[in-house]
């Protein structure tokens, strides 16, 4: 068999006698899937990042992988489901990780951002609720020169299981906005936890005074009565209200803004690939066979690619 069937975006896609040294990159591009961008072309940027879906017959589950597409022969894609970041939304319908990184400034230049949108769209086909670590985890491979990751991460850690519970996501991954009594937003924020006078109780910073009951302060750093955010300031007599973290009350309010993640609207992975890899098809359905391509470049670097199925045939090719 000479030709490798897959599917791109939903779409199935078949290719016969594929250019053994056109990588998986090469090939979205001259598709116009421009938004898979070549970068460094050695795996290192992260900037061709797509996600390959495959069924494993051993594990009987679906597996999905962040892949270099720039590292990635073509040939090998058959029998998998590529989604590139035009398969996840558009300008107009967003899908919620495109929403939130644009939202909280997470794109500069752009170049990197189909790459980083990717990695953590993959994540989260994995585990619809990571951890912030298991988030951070999932950048490794990826590189971006403009923002200094922080939006970049704030964005993507509105997805984490224990993420902006003081006041901006609900445990439902729904975002709401109040009142924020105290730290960053985010659960356990050292700010709350610098001063033992200092102690949380429903987002509030409450500090004890021997001679008072505990009061209530808004916006402390942990620090009590000392805290320059709870202290007034005094001029011509007049005291001022407590200062405001205006950063964070506006952060909180484009959160409110996201539409919800919900994991059971992804697209789903192709029926038919599954029957494929079981070597169930139907005899009118294109079939799992071995492939044996020979490239008919005398100057391509792959001469010859031989995929097998069974343990006798690939000891044939290996004579």
């Amino acid at each position: 068999m000479s030709s490798i069937l897959f599917y791109l975006n939903g779409q199935r896609v078949v290719v016969d006698r594929p250019d053994l040294d056109m990588t998986l990159l090469q090939y979205l591009r001259s598709t116009g899937l421009t938004g898979t961008k070549l970068g460094c072309g050695e795996g290192g940027c992260g900037a061709c990042t797509v996600m390959v879906s495959r069924y494993d017959t051993d594990e009987s589950r679906i597996i999905h992988a962040s892949v270099n597409a720039c590292l990635c022969p073509l040939v090998t894609i058959d029998g998998k489901h590529v989604i590139t970041v035009e398969g996840l939304g558009t300008s107009a319908n967003p899908h919620p990780v495109q929403e939130r990184i644009a939202l909280l400034h997470g794109s500069q230049c752009g170049f990197c951002t189909p790459g980083f949108v990717m990695s953590l769209y993959t994540l989260l086909r994995n585990k619809p609720n990571p951890t912030e670590h298991e988030i951070e985890e999932c950048f490794d491979g990826n590189l971006c020169r403009c923002t200094g990751y922080r939006p970049i991460l704030d964005a993507a850690k509105t997805f984490a299981d224990m993420a902006w519970k003081q006041g901006t996501v609900a445990a439902d991954g729904t975002a709401h906005v109040v009142e924020k009594k105290g730290g960053c937003g985010i659960y356990g924020c050292c700010r709350l936890q610098k001063s033992p006078e200092a102690v949380v109780a429903n987002g509030s910073s409450i500090v004890h005074d021997p001679t008072k009951a505990p009061t209530s302060i808004t916006n402390g750093c942990g620090k009590g009565s000392e805290c320059c955010k709870v202290q007034k300031r005094h001029d011509s007599g007049h005291a001022e209200s407590t200062v405001v973290n205006q950063a964070e009350a506006d952060k909180a309010a484009v959160i409110a803004k996201f539409q919800r993640y919900d994991p059971t609207q992804e697209l789903i992975f192709p029926p038919f690939l599954i029957r494929y890899a079981k070597r169930t098809t139907s005899d009118a359905e294109p079939q799992l066979l071995p492939l044996d391509i020979a490239s008919t470049d005398a100057q391509s670097w792959c001469k010859r690619y031989v995929r097998p199925l069974t343990l006798s045939a690939l000891l044939t090719a290996l004579e």
